[in-house]
Protein backbone atom coordinates (compact mmCIF):
# COMPACT_ATOMS: atom_id res chain seq x y z
CA UNK A 1 0.00 0.00 0.00
CA UNK A 2 1.04 3.52 -0.75
CA UNK A 3 0.51 6.35 1.32
CA UNK A 4 1.04 10.13 1.20
CA UNK A 5 -0.08 12.84 3.44
CA UNK A 6 0.09 15.58 2.02
CA UNK A 7 -0.52 17.47 -1.82
CA UNK A 8 2.70 17.38 -3.28
CA UNK A 9 2.61 16.79 -7.06
CA UNK A 10 6.59 15.45 -7.13
CA UNK A 11 4.96 13.10 -4.28
CA UNK A 12 2.18 12.49 -5.90
CA UNK A 13 4.18 11.71 -9.43
CA UNK A 14 6.96 9.22 -7.52
CA UNK A 15 3.97 7.25 -5.86
CA UNK A 16 2.63 6.59 -9.52
CA UNK A 17 5.79 6.12 -11.01
CA UNK A 18 6.72 3.05 -8.21
CA UNK A 19 3.12 2.25 -8.45
CA UNK A 20 3.62 1.36 -12.36
CA UNK A 21 7.13 -0.52 -12.05
CA UNK A 22 5.25 -2.22 -9.55
CA UNK A 23 2.59 -3.35 -12.12
CA UNK A 24 4.96 -3.84 -14.65
CA UNK A 25 2.82 -1.29 -16.68
CA UNK A 26 5.00 0.39 -19.20
CA UNK A 27 3.01 3.10 -21.38
CA UNK A 28 3.76 3.17 -24.89
CA UNK A 29 2.32 4.52 -27.66
CA UNK A 30 -0.31 7.46 -27.93
CA UNK A 31 -1.70 7.40 -24.21
CA UNK A 32 -5.36 8.98 -23.38
CA UNK A 33 -5.38 10.45 -19.68
CA UNK A 34 -8.80 11.06 -18.54
CA UNK A 35 -8.73 11.83 -15.02
CA UNK A 36 -12.42 11.69 -12.65
CA UNK A 37 -11.80 15.65 -11.58
CA UNK A 38 -14.93 16.40 -9.09
CA UNK A 39 -15.67 20.39 -8.49
CA UNK A 40 -18.68 21.63 -6.53
CA UNK A 41 -19.81 24.07 -5.07
CA UNK A 42 -18.07 25.76 -2.20
CA UNK A 43 -20.67 26.36 -0.08
CA UNK A 44 -22.93 23.53 -0.78
CA UNK A 45 -20.00 20.54 -0.77
CA UNK A 46 -17.15 22.23 0.92
CA UNK A 47 -15.13 18.57 1.02
CA UNK A 48 -16.08 17.58 -2.67
CA UNK A 49 -13.51 18.38 -4.80
CA UNK A 50 -10.25 17.11 -6.29
CA UNK A 51 -7.32 19.35 -5.27
CA UNK A 52 -4.92 20.62 -7.91
CA UNK A 53 -1.93 19.14 -6.11
CA UNK A 54 -3.07 15.52 -6.72
CA UNK A 55 -3.62 16.35 -10.55
CA UNK A 56 -0.66 18.05 -11.21
CA UNK A 57 1.24 15.32 -9.76
CA UNK A 58 -0.41 12.79 -11.71
CA UNK A 59 -0.20 14.15 -14.97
Amino acid sequence: MMRCDEYDPEKISGIIKEGTEALCVKPSGRILFKPNVVIAHPEIFPHALTRKGFLDGVI
